[in-house]
């Protein structure tokens, strides 16, 4: 053992900063291209996140429908 060390851990209350570990505020990732993007589950532009609002369920579901059948056909033996 070291001289001076003190062997008992110190516990931080939750009101006292943090005084080591994490990135802190604002030093996450910088925007791809310029661009300011938002944290969403997808790192989307503004306009990209107001497209994505448009595509509704009901779309998704038809789009999926339409992709399944061509795949079905796309399967289907030549008879």
């Amino acid at each position: 053992m070291e001289a001076g060390r003190s062997t008992t851990r110190r516990v931080f209350s939750m009101d006292e900063p943090k005084r080591r570990g994490g990135a802190g505020r604002g030093q996450g990732r910088k925007a791809l291209g310029g661009e300011v993007r938002k944290a969403r589950p997808v790192k989307m532009t503004d306009a990209e996140w107001t497209d994505f609002k448009m595509v509704t369920p009901e779309k998704v579901r038809q789009w999926v429908t339409k992709q399944a059948a061509k795949l079905r056909k796309a399967e289907e033996p030549n008879a």
